[in-house]
């Protein structure tokens, strides 16, 4: 080699003496171009002893060891996203939080949520991710042996906006060996991410303006006890969801009072949500609201009826009840007028099963319990949140005005107050955001074609809210109020209507997501729905999510306007938009 080298440079030491120093500059050239890739996956720490393998369900008290976990993940959604993939923010935020953890730290990075099994700060090692630690939870992130789970579950978090969906897209759901190390301050979490860039954590941390939680600065989880518990349990019975007396148990009579308050503030809407009857961040926000609201109004006293003479207490009724849309006027005498909006709203909150029914018309304990919950859930929903960047709804009184054309592309109280409507007449299928994106520019038009007011989406007025579309919506908004009365009226005297499917002959409701490639007796009940309603057109109940289901799940969602193309967010997989619409159809 020697020789070589001397051959190449001849005997002038000058000649040597450059080339030594071109290889130098070329290594350490090498060396700079490698060093990203070779630091940008963390290692292993250096321990005193290697990690010890255990079964799935194993978690010794001794560390470290290492085991396979089920390791998902998710991300920190926010305002005007392109894509999200529940469909709209408000959802996104149910099934993915706020930017702060179980814990309270703000999230970032590499952050883990892991069952309650696995305390907080516990130090792990994922390889491709490097040193993590626990700091959240989560209602589908549980211990092997819960929900059909074979191995301990983690949620990674995968950063913000459009960038974190796609990251926690692509890492969807993978197998991984896992090494614990447990609570242990000597290791540092050193953790890597693909093109996580600043800009990205400033959206994360500090993209929006943080709520105050003053009464309820942590969750409070079912089967908890304590003071924190009690708190909420006071809460509750003050507003009138709780029926008995607080005990400081996060029991099931607990849980189901939270349930009533989230689906009476529009948290959630069904028991199958995330989150529901957990006192979680948005929970906990809308009561801090709730009681905000509370003591800052006056209430109408029980023991009013026609004839009643309380000026004072009488317009304190009458001023609420013209705030929920019934037609009163403020005068302070109980006079027929007021009558019969007590009796609407009585029917419409079903208090009463009739405007004939003993009592209709008087203001008593029931009537004014159901009143001052639906007169808080208004205020509250009208309040200013400061992390929805004016996305509340507002006024749904405003689609009656002579306002200008609503479309694509328009973000204001009065889109958000179309969307509500369009939501309770089943044409669209996120709740509210307030922005008028393209599903609800395909709901208008469904709407619209509905009503025979357009034909065909390739119209360019299709899914324009205009003025003809607005009158006609404007039209079933004030019917609905004397249709309701009506039928409750008629309810005793007329014989229900046949279901459309026979309850012997109804195929189980489907309780669970379901995606392409699954099988099992999930997949079964699925088909079998399907197959009852004319979509599944295959002879074979096989069990497995195949192109011959996706394609069936489809058609379904195409027909009942849950998706516009099969490029939408959710085509072809029973997300919960379309589990809640195939329950809704298999049950009528």
């Amino acid at each position: 080699m020697k020789k070589a080298f001397a051959r190449v440079a001849g005997t002038d030491p000058r000649v040597m003496k450059k080339i030594a120093s071109i290889l130098i500059a070329a290594v350490f050239m090498f060396l700079y171009a490698i060093e990203p890739a070779l630091a940008a996956v963390p290692g292993r720490p250096i321990v005193k002893s290697e990690p010890i393998a255990v079964a799935p369900a194993e978690r010794p008290n001794t560390y470290p060891y290492k085991k396979l976990f089920l390791i998902s993940a998710y991300y920190r959604p926010v305002p005007n996203q392109k894509h999200y993939f529940m469909g709209s923010y408000d959802a996104e935020v149910r099934m993915n939080g706020d930017n702060h953890s179980a814990d309270g730290i703000v999230v970032y990075p590499g952050m883990i949520a892991a069952p309650k099994v696995y305390d907080f700060d516990t130090k792990m090692y994922i390889s491709g991710v490097g040193i993590v630690a626990v700091h959240d939870r989560g209602g589908a992130i549980v211990e092997a042996g819960k929900k059909k789970q074979d191995y301990d579950r983690l949620d990674i978090w995968m950063g913000a906006g459009d960038k974190g969906l796609e990251r926690a897209l692509a890492w969807g759901k993978r197998l991984k060996e896992v090494v614990v190390y447990g609570r242990d301050s000597s290791i540092k979490e050193d953790v890597y991410l693909e093109d996580y860039t600043l800009d990205e954590n400033r959206l994360a941390s500090t993209g929006i303006v943080r709520r105050k939680y003053t009464i309820f600065p942590s969750d409070i989880w079912y089967k908890s006890k304590g003071d924190d518990v009690k708190k909420l349990q006071n809460t509750l019975y003050q507003f009138g969801y709780l029926k008995e007396k607080p005990s400081g148990y996060y029991g099931k009579t607990t849980q189901q009072a939270v349930f009533d308050f989230q689906k009476e503030n529009n948290v959630v809407a069904s028991w199958e949500e995330m989150g529901a009857g957990h006192t979680g961040p948005q929970t906990r926000w809308m009561l801090e609201l709730t009681y905000s609201a509370y003591n800052k109004e006056k209430f109408p006293r029980i023991g009013l009826r026609k004839g009643a003479k309380d000026p004072d207490n009488i317009k304190r009724l009458q001023k609420i009840l013209a705030s929920l849309g019934y037609v009163v006027e403020v005068s302070g005498e109980y006079d027929s007028q007021t009558e019969i909006a007590v009796q609407m709203f009585q029917v419409d909150q079903s208090v009463l099963p009739g405007t004939e029914a003993v009592g209709a018309g008087s203001f008593g304990p029931k009537t004014r319990e159901t009143l001052i919950r639906k007169y808080l859930a208004q205020l509250v929903s009208d309040t200013k949140d400061p992390e929805q960047n004016d996305s509340q709804i507002g006024d749904y009184t405003a689609l009656r005005l002579n306002g200008g054309e609503l479309q694509l592309g328009d973000k204001n109280k009065e889109v958000a107050a179309l969307q509500k409507e369009l939501y309770n007449l089943g044409y669209l299928k996120t709740k509210p955001s307030g922005y008028y994106g393209v599903l609800t520019k395909h709901a208008v038009f469904k709407f619209q074609q509905a009503m025979e007011l357009m034909d065909n989406e390739k119209n360019p007025r299709a899914g324009i809210f205009g003025p003809v579309t607005r009158s006609r919506l404007n039209q079933i908004i004030a019917e609905r109020t004397y249709t309701k009365r009506l039928i409750a009226e008629k309810s005793k005297s007329t014989a229900p209507l046949p279901a459309m499917i026979a309850k012997s002959d109804r195929p189980e409701p489907i309780t669970q997501e379901i995606d392409f490639g699954e099988n099992g007796e999930h997949v079964e009940k699925l088909q079998k729905a399907l197959k009852k309603l004319g979509y599944f057109k295959s002879g074979l109940i096989s069990g497995y999510f195949g192109e011959e289901t996706r394609k069936a799940v489809l058609t379904f969602q195409k027909d009942k306007g849950i998706i516009a193309s099969e490029s939408d967010t959710g085509a072809g997989r029973v997300g919960p938009s379309t589990k809640e619409f195939l329950n809704q159809v298999l049950s009528s």
